[in-house]
Parts: C-alpha cells; structure tokens; sequence
C-alpha cells in the first residue's frame, strides 16, 4: 500500500449528519490501514466552488440528443450485451434526424427537467470539491467514496489496478456493483486479467458509490463543467456519465465489485429519498 499511497489521493463524500455511516467506513478503512482518509461534507464546499460551478437547466458540454442516448445506452445495457446496446443507438440516433418516433425515443430517456431539491445539489458539488482536491494533491488518480459504500475483502488488492492503466489519458474505474438487475460482465466485455476486472465500452458509469478516476480526466471534466455548469435536474452520476463516454475515457468495472453500495442492498437507508425539498 505504501506505492500506491503515492498515486492515489482518497476523499470520501459525506453528509456530517450521518455519523454511524463514517463511523463504519472509517472502521472498514483502517482496517486495510489506509494511510489518509480525507472526508468532504456539505460543509466543506468552497465559496470558491459554489461561485464557480453553476447550476442551469440546459445540457450544455454535449447535445441533448446525445445526452439522452447516454442514458438510453445505460438502460439497454440491463437487457442487452453493451456492444449490442451500441449499435441499438447508433441506429436510432441516425433514424432520428428523419423520424420522429426514433427521435422521441431517443428523448424519452430524459428525466422531467424539474430542479432537484438542494441535498442532490449538495452532492454535486461535494463530489466537484472532492475531484478538485484531489487535482491539488498532484497524485495521478482520485479514490472517491460515498459514505453508504461497504467495503469488501477484495478492496485493497483491487486499488492495484491502477498500475495497469497508467499510460492511459483518461480512465474511470467504477468499484462500486451496478444499478439496475444485469449490469454485469457480457461476452463483449474484454477481461484485464485481474480480479474480475474487464473494460466496458462504450463508457458508462454504475454510479458513484466508489470510482477511481486519474488526474487527467478529472482535470477536463471540472474544466467542462465551469465553462457549461451543472445540468440542475438530474444526479451527478448522469453528468460524470455523460462526460467520460464524450471523452472516450477508458473505462473499467469489476465483478465481482469490491464495494457494495450499502444505500441499494438494504444495508443502508437512503438518506437523500427522505430529506425534504428545501429550494
């Protein structure tokens, strides 16, 4: 672990209130001793980032036809192989210049473009100040985890998949399990040979329960999302989303995954379901 203490830069997104969630992922962390833990909350959020990063109802750093088919992709990828996903789109995106029923297909993966209430706000712009200091560590890659994130026996080996990607110029690892029933390994994925790891294309996020992301990629996607701002009505996890398959980002998951997202297993309540709207 001491190498890798050099590469990697660890925050942990978390709401304050949620006291036993830190309690049992600080216990779960140090029981792998880790060698920093640096924690984010509500109240850690910058002046700086809150004036930098705005809020707008308008997809802005791609198209909105592309953006839908992002998610469009996501969803079919729980029926279908993601190659076979791939190609569904391809062909809907170019049937959608000429037919409305492909094109609104296409749109109708598009949440209702109402405002989020203010904790999903929040969350956006922990996992923005969380990427941001991990880029002023100067470290090659950010380990960023949610405080719902259970931590399983295979973590700490895992982390020494970044030695394999190092000459990558983007890279998103998800080490978090998936949402959704079959977002799991299909025969067009391509194995990395190393605890069940193996290369998704396109691109796509499994949420942001826990992700390693290099300085890279995490550099141009704060860079994108200043000049464009925050899309205000849906979860960060669709934003990263969209970001690493515009960049092409390689991308990685794991299965099995060595950390459970404890809000989506029962292990946890999800805190963010129950909060009131307070915009």
């Amino acid at each position: 672990m001491s190498d890798l203490s050099q590469l990697i830069h660890l925050e942990i997104v978390h709401y304050s209130p949620l006291t036993e969630r830190r309690k049992g992922l600080q216990a779960a962390l140090d029981q792998h001793k880790f060698y920093q833990i640096n924690w984010t909350t509500e109240k850690d959020i910058s002046t700086q980032t809150s004036n930098k990063y705005v809020f707008t109802n308008q997809i802005n750093f791609v198209s909105e036809n592309d953006f839908a088919a992002g998610l469009r992709l996501n969803s079919f990828s729980q029926q279908f192989s993601r190659l076979t996903s791939s190609r569904i789109i391809k062909v809907l995106k170019f049937a959608s210049k000429f037919n409305n029923r492909a094109k609104a297909s296409i749109l109708g993966a598009l949440p209702g473009k109402n405002p989020l209430p203010k904790h999903w706000y929040e969350v956006s712009l922990m996992h923005i100040e969380a990427l941001q200091r991990g880029i002023d560590s100067e470290k090659v890659w950010i380990l960023v985890l949610e405080d719902d994130a259970i931590i399983q026996e295979n973590f700490k080996a895992s982390l020494e998949i970044v030695g394999k990607l190092s000459k990558q110029k983007y890279a998103w690892i998800n080490l978090n399990d998936g949402v959704g029933p079959n977002l799991f390994k299909s025969k067009s994925d391509k194995s990395v040979e190393f605890l069940g790891f193996y290369l998704v294309k396109p691109p796509m996020t499994r949420c942001t329960v826990a992700y390693l992301i290099n300085r890279n990629l995490a550099i141009q996607i704060l860079a994108e999302l200043s000049v464009h701002g925050i899309p205000n009505w849906v979860p960060i996890d669709f934003t990263l989303d969209a970001l690493i398959k515009k960049h092409k980002a390689s991308c990685i998951w794991q299965d099995p995954a060595c950390v459970i997202q404890g809000s989506s297993n029962g292990n946890y309540e999800s805190s963010l379901k129950k909060m009131p709207n307070t915009n």
